[in-house]
């Protein structure tokens, strides 16, 4: 493994020390080494539940003690704390003026009301303290640095990169000597996405390769509520959200793939782009810079599968009608580049699935679908992905009856013809 050695204030150098074996992290090890070495007094590290960020922390005071970074290092777990009394109990801070301290304050999250004032006073007591705070939203004082700590990027066409490793080496050490077939391989993929990249989602579900192949592991995944450990972790998490972040993280489950500011106002049963801060800084929502400094929101499966199971059935059905009905209207605008399809994919194809489910078909569930149909086909200057053909025929039929304005089934009955056309399909398109 590679070796480090960070240079103090004082101008020195302390002796290196093997890295600390944390799969697919040591970019974001030597990151924050970096900073506590440049003296940065105050970091936090933020992340959403399961991302590792504990790991990560122990790594940073493992590998910084190693090196000589700090004269003494201490690690607290804040995780049960409370309250003020027990956080200083914990924290012990009348030996806050050591020399050279990096105090590590893990599960700051039920005390970070009550740390944003003791933090500062500390470090103003103790000038050679630096703190490691782990939270899933920041101290918000200043001087802090904070530090965003991301899921593993899931692989794309093969088993390389970080999520794969961690994935493998779980597996086999439940499963020696696993390694996937060639068939195998696109299902263990899907998984991976399934899984978000979250370090403890991977860590949970590998070892069950030793009782079942990836295609049945998949589905389970799939069907089964969250591992305990991850349910258990993100019911901590939810507990710390107010009622208004609560109803629009359950506005937000109903995306799938990602939205952007705009469309999560749609989808929000009362207007609120505030909350949906609130929910970016407390790590239930990623984001992502796009082109030209646009930002795209996300919300994992993981925390989808926990908030539908959670929130109120009649609130979700709404904000999916609002979510269908605005996916509609934005599939007829004829000026979506393809990027942007596809970018929104999920989200249309969501839209077209919701009317195969079982219940009652209505005109007011046909119709957005209808319009998505249409606005793909009649208004894509070129034809949409084959995909999206596979859909046609399946929607037609269970929205033929459904009561919904006869001029637009007529439209999508004739997009369907031009479709099949296109497709090299003549003899069902002459049919239509």
């Amino acid at each position: 493994m590679p070796l480090f050695a960070y240079p103090k204030s004082d101008g020195k150098r302390y002796p290196g020390a093997a890295m600390t074996a944390l799969v697919g992290r040591d970019a974001e090890l030597r990151g924050l080494l970096d900073l506590l070495a440049a003296d940065e007094r105050l970091l936090t590290l933020r992340g959403p539940v399961g991302v590792g960020k504990s790991a990560l922390a122990r790594a940073v005071a493992q590998a910084a003690r190693e090196s000589g970074l700090f004269e003494a290092i201490r690690n607290v777990d804040l995780s049960t704390a409370i309250s003020d009394e027990a956080m200083l109990d914990a924290v012990g801070q009348n030996s806050l003026d050591e020399q050279q301290l990096l105090l590590v304050l893990d599960g700051a999250d039920g005390v970070l009301t009550y740390l944003r004032h003791r933090a500062r006073s500390w470090l103003a007591s103790a000038p050679e303290l630096s703190l490691l705070v782990v939270a899933r939203e920041p101290l918000d004082i200043d001087g802090e640095r904070l530090v965003d700590l991301q899921p593993l990027p899931p692989p794309e066409s093969d088993l390389s990169g970080p999520a794969a490793t961690l994935f493998l080496e779980r597996a086999r050490r439940a499963r020696p000597g696993y390694t996937p077939s060639a068939q195998e391989i696109p299902v263990v993929l899907e998984l991976l996405r399934e899984l978000d990249g979250l370090p403890l989602s991977i860590e949970v579900t590998a070892p069950r390769l030793a009782v079942m192949g990836p295609a049945a592991l998949l589905h389970r995944t799939r069907q089964s509520p969250l591992p305990e450990a991850l349910d258990r972790a993100l019911d901590g998490a939810w507990q710390g959200l107010d009622g208004a972040e609560r109803d629009a993280l359950g506005c937000l489950s109903v995306f799938a793939g990602g939205f952007s500011s705009e469309s999560a106002e749609a989808v929000l049963a009362a207007p609120g782009l505030d909350v949906v801060a609130r929910l970016r800084q407390k790590s239930w929502l990623s984001a992502r810079e796009l082109d030209l400094g646009d930002i795209r929101l996300s919300v994992s499966n993981s925390v989808r599968d926990f908030v539908r199971r959670r929130a109120d059935p009649l609130a979700l059905a709404s904000a999916r009608s609002r979510h269908a009905l605005w996916f509609a209207a934005w599939a007829t605008d004829w000026a979506h580049s393809a990027q942007s399809l596809d970018r929104e994919r999920k989200n249309l194809e969501s839209v077209l699935e919701s009317v195969l489910d079982s219940g009652p078909m209505t005109a007011q569930r046909a119709e957005p679908a209808l319009r998505v149909l249409v606005g793909l086909y009649a208004h894509s200057r070129e034809p949409p992905p084959a995909r999206y053909l596979a859909l046609l025929e399946p929607v037609l039929d269970r929205t033929r009856d459904s009561g919904a304005d006869p001029r637009l089934l007529a439209e999508a009955l004739l997009v369907s013809g031009t479709a099949r056309r296109h497709a090299g399909d003549a003899v069902r398109a002459l049919a239509q």
